[in-house]
């Protein structure tokens, strides 16, 4: 495929993101969170242009999860999947949080 995928962000990844703006903005101020935000925005165009820039899920292996990708910016990864058409965004977790735990507590509640 050739082109930009739609992003759709799913409202468990809203939430996730929302948690890490309060963080960031408490801990390190507004502008702080501005930047990261906006350099998050440009990481999320690249991944709609180029999912491949993401790596497997080696947690996911055996689990029956397929087609998971993550990718990591500064201190926090984003867990999404592709299609031709979408890219479909279902976490962001922090770095500081157990990445295998935060993702089997997710997967296993939807």
């Amino acid at each position: 495929m050739t082109g930009i995928r739609k992003v759709v962000i799913l409202q468990s990844a809203k939430s996730d993101y929302r948690r890490i703006k309060s963080y960031v903005t408490q801990k390190f101020g507004a502008e702080a969170w501005l930047a990261i935000n906006n350099e998050w925005q440009t990481k999320i165009n690249r991944l709609a242009a180029a999912p491949e820039l993401g790596s497997n899920i080696s947690e996911l292996d055996g689990t029956g999860f397929t087609g998971f990708k993550k990718y990591q910016h500064k201190n926090a990864y984003v867990v999404y999947q592709t299609s031709d058409s979408l890219l479909t965004i279902y976490m962001f977790i922090p770095s500081m949080r157990d990445f295998r735990r935060h993702l089997m507590d997710r997967l296993l509640a939807a």
